[in-house]
């Protein structure tokens, strides 16, 4: 190899040798330049988050102050009326009807409440609108007066008193069987009225006086009546075979032999009495209403 050929060689390779080293700068120029645009867009992106945060951090600081704010002004306004609560609180506490401060009406009965106080209509009233109104149980029926008894309505409450004969509180009321008369067991008050009278002003004697002539008995009450008073010849309530009460027949028991007619027409216009029969026995006979008997009078105290 020549001189020359050696010396163009070394030139290639020096000249290629600069052209690979200018190719790898250039690389490394350019990835640089990759790398730096790199970072500045990460950069950016960074810088955005930043500002992200900062702007959502004024926002909540701004929100945290408006919510201390707010709670602030709750503060002073509970501080500002803290003795207005505190009176109210007082005042709910007082019983103004222990201490007259209510505006009840003497028709009203006053219950004190937590807060405040309510007005009750008293026993004997009731509510119209606004006011207490009297009750008339008399009017209404809600009176507990005996049938025997009249009622008086007053203001808030009412009175019963036994009509006469009766006595009692006006809520009971009975006869007053007093002697002569007597009380037989399933007959009440039996009285003898030792005048001699019809039948008809008989029966208007013992109904002025509030009772009957005596009726709806059985055999065995008509001989305890006769062993009470051992009189014969008085007039009872029977009246042409019948119960003058209930207008059933008289039991054929009761009547005398020559009085137990089987033809009711027979016993029109008669009246019935007790009278004695051959046996000593006492058995119901019948007369003319218009002859003079004594009489049996009957007080019964109707139930209500």
């Amino acid at each position: 190899m020549t001189a020359i050929t050696i010396a163009f060689l070394a030139v290639v390779l020096t000249a290629s040798e600069f052209a690979y080293s200018q190719l790898w700068q250039d690389i490394y120029v350019t990835e640089a330049r990759i790398g730096i645009a790199d970072l500045k867009k990460k950069q950016n992106e960074i810088l955005g988050i930043l500002t992200a945060l900062r702007s959502g951090f004024e926002d909540h600081q701004q929100k945290q102050n408006d919510i201390l704010s707010e709670m602030q002004k709750k503060l002073d306004y509970i501080e500002n009326n803290l003795q207005g609560a505190v009176n109210n609180i007082q005042d709910s506490l007082q019983d103004e009807c222990s201490e007259g401060s209510h505006n009840c009406t003497d028709y009203e009965a006053c219950t004190d409440k937590f807060v405040h106080f309510t007005c009750t209509c008293l026993s004997g009233f009731a509510r119209d609108g606004s006011r207490c109104e009297d009750v008339d149980e008399c009017a209404q029926g809600k009176d507990e007066c005996s049938p025997l008894a009249t009622c008086r309505n007053s203001v808030g409450s009412y009175s019963c008193s036994c009509n006469p004969p009766f006595e009692g509180d006006g809520r009971t009321c009975e006869f007053p069987c007093r002697s002569p008369a007597k009380v037989l067991e399933g007959l009440g008050c039996v009285k003898f009225v030792q005048e001699s009278k019809t039948f008809e002003e008989m029966n208007a004697t013992c109904h002025q006086a509030g009772g009957r002539l005596l009726q709806n008995f059985s055999y065995e009450h008509l001989q305890e009546v006769v062993r009470a008073f051992g009189i014969g010849g008085i007039w009872i309530g029977v009246h042409e075979g019948k119960w003058l009460e209930s207008g059933l027949p008289l039991q054929e028991e009761l009547w005398t032999e020559g009085s137990r007619e089987s033809d009711p027409s027979r016993r029109n216009g008669l009246c019935g009495g007790i009278d004695r029969v051959p046996s000593s026995l006492y058995k119901v006979s019948q007369r003319k209403c218009s002859e003079r008997w004594w009489g049996y009078c009957q007080f019964v105290t109707p139930q209500k």
